[in-house]
């Protein structure tokens, strides 16, 4: 598994070569506005990042009568929390299994899971781009499909890169201690360091049929988001089924999703769903011929609020096969026909188990999943 020694020697090496811009661009800007830790200097330290993002949350993947998970889904989420688990007791010396931070990852996995299904694809490479502690790759590598991510910060990136391998022993390419990327994907699990993302340009020939970047987008330094979005562009050309999507663009720090939206457009995608979720394509997709207007979604934020709550769902999409594919997404699900279950009966709740930031929360004001089961 990757080390923070040999992380730290390759960012220092590439970033060297890097001009001023790029480094600019792909720092973890946002975190360093807001004093988040992003690194590490030893490896127990990556306990802390093993539930992170939705520890403030108040415990609510936890209430049944909001939150419920199909078997399927319990059983994939309760193997992921389980190797998490395992390693941290075997990496670490100690024993901590994420709570709240796999069920973040579920309604993101429902939509790439509903849009493989509606687009009748056989397999699906996915890459997202931010995957903080990682459960969202960990729930699709679990359930088969090819992976690939990026992530900014060092300590997310380790521990996404220990995670990972002990999901898929064998099967993760670390790209990290390289300097360039491959034409094509060499392994089915990839993972990309920043700075190799920020090097990409339009001649980057790397594959994937649906790209994510959840929570995240808002935070992006200007240029990295400028950039980001055309290495999208331009990785997603070709026909086939493909989807570029986000749930929320996150703290909108450095941008609101009105600009997030309009630069989307002016990289060169084009708009197929702004309820629900905000999701692109590109003009050689099959999925172009469904595309809307973007001026219904991206405006002002009153504007963007009133089309959410009033406009038709779809108004381009007619009777399409993506028609429905946004309302296979409810957090509760009553009508798959598969038993829903809560998430105390996916993941069990230890007091010797609980993840760091807990007690500390606790004592502010917060709610553990413990107060809510």
């Amino acid at each position: 598994m990757l080390t923070i020694e040999t992380y730290n020697a390759s960012e220092s090496l590439a970033t060297d070569k890097l001009g001023l811009r790029a480094a600019q661009a792909y720092s973890p800007a946002t975190f360093e506005d807001l004093n988040y830790p992003v690194r590490v200097n030893e490896m127990t330290q990556l306990l802390r990042y093993v539930d992170t993002m939705h520890e403030t949350s108040d415990g609510k993947y936890f209430d049944k009568a909001q939150f419920q998970y199909s078997k399927a889904e319990g059983k994939t989420i309760s193997h992921v929390a389980q190797v998490a688990t395992d390693l941290t007791e075997q990496a670490f010396g100690k024993r901590i299994r994420p709570w709240m931070a796999p069920f973040g990852a579920v309604p993101t996995f429902r939509i790439i899971e509903a849009f493989k299904k509606q687009t009748k694809s056989d397999k699906l490479r996915v890459l997202e781009i931010g995957p903080g502690s990682g459960y969202l790759g960990a729930l699709l590598i679990e359930r088969g499909f090819d992976y690939a991510s990026m992530d900014n910060t060092q300590g997310f990136y380790l521990w996404q890169n220990h995670l990972y391998n002990a999901l898929a022993p064998g099967e993760v390419k670390d790209w990290a201690s390289e300097q360039t990327l491959p034409a094509k994907w060499d392994a089915r699990i990839n993972h990309v360091a920043w700075w190799q993302w920020a090097g990409l340009d339009q001649h980057s020939t790397l594959d994937c049929d649906v790209i994510v970047c959840d929570h995240a987008l808002g935070e992006f330094h200007p240029i990295a988001l400028r950039h980001t979005l055309r290495v999208i562009r331009n990785i997603l050309k070709g026909d086939g089924p493909k989807l570029f999507f986000f749930t929320s663009p996150g703290r909108e720090h450095y941008s609101d999703i009105n600009a997030i939206g309009r630069a989307c457009i002016q990289s060169g995608m084009e708009l197929l769903f702004y309820k629900g979720f905000f999701g692109f394509t590109v003009p050689e997709s099959s999925l172009s011929q469904y595309a809307i207007r973007s001026d219904h979604a991206f405006k002002t934020h009153f504007e963007f609020k009133i089309k959410r709550l009033f406009s038709p769902l779809r108004s381009g999409l007619g009777g399409s096969s993506l028609e429905d594919l946004e309302l296979r997404i409810p957090p509760v699900d009553h009508k798959s026909g598969d038993p829903m279950i809560g998430g105390a009966e996916i993941i069990p709740l230890n007091k010797d188990e609980e993840p760091i930031d807990y007690p500390f929360l606790k004592m502010a004001g917060f709610k553990s999943p413990m107060d809510i089961v």
